[in-house]
């Protein structure tokens, strides 16, 4: 994933279908969900309407950030 463009994260085969960004950032936070339930956290209650395939707000900074916290190459 390291090295692709903001472009390249962002696009989308069509409106019916997810972008690379999106999916990385819902699988991200999922994973953070069941590693807190893992270490015994506290977890917020499930997501009804989830918002977690929402790239809108993606820069090539929070982009990178993301790979590098998630372990994502």
């Amino acid at each position: 994933m390291k090295g692709l463009s903001l472009e390249d994260v962002l696009w989308k085969q069509n409106e019916g279908s997810h972008s690379i960004g999106e999916i990385v950032k819902h699988l991200h936070f999922y994973n953070e969900r069941w590693l807190k339930r893992f270490r015994e956290e506290v977890v917020s209650p499930p997501v009804e309407n989830p918002t977690t395939f929402s790239a809108e707000d993606f820069t090539e900074m929070n982009w990178q950030e993301l790979t590098i916290r998630g372990g994502i190459s």
